[in-house]
């Protein structure tokens, strides 16, 4: 069972409207976003560049890439014919590890230290050059929570944050994006051969149906019988749903008056 995106031209339409009215609002003159290699960073930099959005991409490997990562960001630059700025993050994370965590390399807290020094990057040239930020999580991973809190999960707009991890497949097919970078695996790229499935424990085909019809209301065998998989996976996954709602909230705020940001304050002005 596949859940198929919306048409490829409605796609474009939604996110050039959304885009548009982002950057009038904002008065910022761009975007600026970190470009890995991977499906979902190179589809959004082809939305923008097909929206004809102006932005620039930032390739923020921690150390010396790997050739999978300079050939894909060397892909991606020759399709979009745009040039892909470099920055080395390693001296950066090496500076805060060594006061807070000197044994720390290779750890998962390395991992997200990474992530969010790419986040210092991008803001930092954000600020610089009057852009917004533009981040490449989808609808699968927001809802898992599998990102970085104020790392990858920081950006002032989300182009794919409504549309499954499968479904960006489809509209990568769509667009013709180099083969070699749509089979790449997934990887959040936090530990040295990670893999976005190997870690969630199941292939996105599976884990995307489970979200729709968590989404739906469905009961949790029909979704297991959609899905292909057991009853106990279906719940596994609607955990990690329930458990990563703090990473979705922007302000968690106890209420205490009338009109509370981030929960029922209404902007109006």
């Amino acid at each position: 069972m596949k859940i198929n995106p919306p048409p490829l031209e409605e796609v474009l339409s939604i996110t050039r409207d959304f885009v548009s009215e982002i950057l009038k609002e904002s008065g910022a003159r761009g975007f600026v976003m970190g470009a890995s290699g991977g499906l979902d960073s190179s589809l959004l930099a082809t939305l923008l560049k097909r929206c004809n959005m102006p932005f620039k991409a930032l390739f923020l490997p921690d150390g010396e890439p790997n050739k999978d990562d300079e050939r894909a960001i060397s892909l991606l630059e020759d399709f979009l014919n745009i040039k892909v700025e470099r920055y080395n993050i390693r001296p950066a994370k090496e500076v805060v590890l060594k006061d807070v965590l000197p044994e720390g390399e290779g750890t998962l807290v390395a991992g997200n230290l990474a992530s969010r020094i790419r986040m210092c990057y991008l803001y930092t040239v954000a600020n610089a050059e009057k852009l917004l930020v533009a981040g490449s999580s989808n609808k699968s991973e927001i809802l898992l929570g599998y990102f970085t809190k104020w790392g990858d999960g920081a950006a002032d707009i989300f182009p794919l944050g409504d549309l499954f991890k499968t479904q960006l497949y489809v509209l990568a097919k769509e667009l013709k994006l180099p083969d070699f970078i749509i089979k790449r695996a997934p990887t959040a790229g936090l530990l040295p051969g990670q893999t976005d499935e190997g870690e969630l424990g199941l292939s996105y085909d599976k884990i995307d149906i489970i979200l729709r019809g968590t989404l739906l209301n469905m009961p949790v065998e029909r979704i297991a019988e959609d899905a292909g998989t057991t009853a106990e996976e279906v719940l596994r996954i609607q955990e990690m749903v329930r458990r990563s709602r703090h990473k979705r909230m922007g302000l968690l705020i106890p209420k205490m008056g009338p009109e509370t940001v981030g929960l029922d304050f209404h902007e109006r002005w």
